[in-house]
């Protein structure tokens, strides 16, 4: 994790590697599910240093068609924000922790 690139456009390249063309409105849902998941693993398991997050949450800010929500509970009553993408058939969704900065669900 140490190599993980804090730089946004160095990271998505790195991404990229593992899932070509990655996430968007025409992307397939398991693609863009995977490289969301992708993202949520290293925000919630990952020893990442604070810049190295940061990148993180800014690849995933700047997912095509990602839409911010807003403040909702998830399945377990958790206060949290919502940010979802649609692709061809599904509505993906993760619920952010404000206090952590983690995710809570996706």
């Amino acid at each position: 994790m140490k190599r993980l690139p804090s730089d946004p456009t160095a990271l998505k390249v790195v991404l990229e590697e593992f899932y070509p063309g990655g996430p968007g409105p025409d992307s397939e849902a398991d693609t863009f599910s995977a490289y969301m998941n992708a993202l949520s693993y290293l925000l919630t398991f990952a020893p990442l240093e604070p810049r190295q997050r940061a990148a993180v949450y800014e690849v995933l800010a700047d997912m095509p068609g990602l839409r911010l929500v807003g403040p909702v509970q998830d399945s377990t009553g958790r206060a949290g924000t919502a940010v979802e993408a649609d692709t061809r058939n599904s509505r993906i969704r993760m619920i952010i922790d404000p206090e952590t900065g983690g995710p809570l669900e996706k």
